[in-house]
């Protein structure tokens, strides 16, 4: 997806490619570049120099029966499993949300707006891929 903002600034959004589904990264291999007028960001943050192997199996963290024996420790989004439990960036997200809710602590998450608007940004890319169409923000209700 190309993203156009108002200021002119072009966001080129792609998946390059899909990952066997044995793959030790469960899926989940980043690289982001950002390229600016004055510089330049690239984040590689596949992990592939930690590893682990398990002849009992990991277990993924969204799909059901589904385990591999090894796995690049850290390259789940969501976290990882150690001694039968889920520790990671899901876990702390959650325990910050629910904290938000029952004591009404800050939360750092995004808010319902960004959240939305992130919805909003996703729903338009599905519509322009299903149109072959641009499509402009905010969507027409």
């Amino acid at each position: 997806a190309i993203l156009t903002y108002d200021d002119g600034a072009v966001v080129n959004l792609g998946v390059s490619y899909a990952l066997p589904e044995k793959y030790p990264a469960l899926g989940h291999a980043a690289r982001v570049e950002v390229v600016g007028t004055e510089g330049v960001i690239i984040l590689d943050d596949d992990h592939t120099d930690q590893l682990m192997y398990s002849n009992k199996g990991i277990p993924h963290v969204y799909l059901p029966d589904h385990n591999v024996n090894m796995v690049f420790l850290q390259s789940g989004t969501p976290g990882d499993w150690a001694l039968g439990e889920f520790w990671g960036p899901i876990a702390n997200e959650t325990r910050a949300w629910l904290d938000h809710l029952a004591t009404g602590k800050p939360c750092s998450l995004a808010t319902p707006s960004e959240a939305r608007t992130n919805l909003e940004a996703t729903l338009a890319i599905e519509h322009s891929m299903a149109t072959g169409r641009s499509v402009a923000l905010p969507m027409a209700q």
